[in-house]
């Protein structure tokens, strides 16, 4: 099934970067690309269509559709959009640190707490190269919430034709919790994998999750990261692991809302 990809443009300092990794995805993927813009009322809406084309042109992208959309509340557009052709959003996000603690821009979080469908969130440090083999890999702490990723992460794998890699981290020194194998995470998924016919890998690390999730992205040459958001409100739709996680991945992350 081919993927429609809805990329939100403005013409901030990093915002072309979601176009650079959704032409990555498209060429991995053959999907088409659409790009949208919402500006104030009373904006110039043809200046903004014309930044659009010259933003497509940089990147080296045809888009199927330009759409400028004059409104006061850009997620609502966005979602709407999104959900109108049944894209996912891939946009750019820029880290904020007000009080040491990494946020995600306003408006990204706005998308993944109102949205039904899955969001490509693309961070600083993200790159896709088209043509890229590596696995979809999906970090799992146990709980029903990262699990509900497994879905979408298989779906993924099977479009872009790569395997799965499931990634455990304990916290050095916990207590409480049951020992975690490579080979239970992998039986557990199996059923699921094999109907898509996507093969399953599976590590497990002690430490720091952020950290050892990046380095095995890295590692790995993954092609995409899938975490679940926790949901809860607009001002705080993921961890501070998932926002590090974000922050520092070499590739997109695929954030899938926690109720999928």
């Amino acid at each position: 099934m081919t993927t429609s990809l809805l990329v939100p443009l403005d013409q901030s300092p990093g915002a072309e970067a979601g176009l650079v990794a959704a032409r990555g995805l498209a060429g991995l993927d053959d999907a088409s690309i659409r790009l949208i813009s919402v500006v104030i009322p009373n904006s110039d809406e043809a200046e903004a269509s014309e930044h659009l084309r010259g933003a497509a042109a940089r990147a080296g992208v045809d888009p199927t559709e330009i759409e400028v959309v004059a409104s006061t509340g850009p997620a609502l557009e966005i979602v709407r959009s999104a959900e109108a052709h049944r894209d996912v959003v891939c946009m750019a996000t820029r880290s904020r640190s007000r009080f040491g603690e990494l946020m995600l821009g306003s408006v990204s979080q706005m998308v993944i707490a109102r949205s039904t469908a899955p969001v490509l969130l693309v961070g600083p440090a993200a790159e896709v190269a088209p043509g890229a083999a590596g696995p979809v890999l999906v970090p799992l702490d146990g709980s029903p919430s990262a699990t509900s990723a497994l879905g979408p992460a298989i779906e993924w794998a099977a479009k872009l034709g790569v395997g799965l890699h499931l990634v455990h981290v304990a916290r050095r020194g916990s207590t409480g919790t049951a020992p975690v194998d490579g080979a239970a995470l992998i039986e557990s998924t199996m059923p699921q994998a094999d109907a898509a016919g996507v093969g399953v890998t599976a590590a497990v690390f002690e430490g720091h999750p952020a950290e050892l999730v990046v380095e095995a992205a890295r590692s790995r040459h993954a092609s995409l990261l899938v975490l679940t958001s926790r949901g809860a409100t607009a001002e705080l739709t993921l961890s501070k692991v998932a926002r590090r996680i974000v922050h520092d991945a070499p590739v997109p992350v695929l954030v899938v809302p926690h109720h999928l």
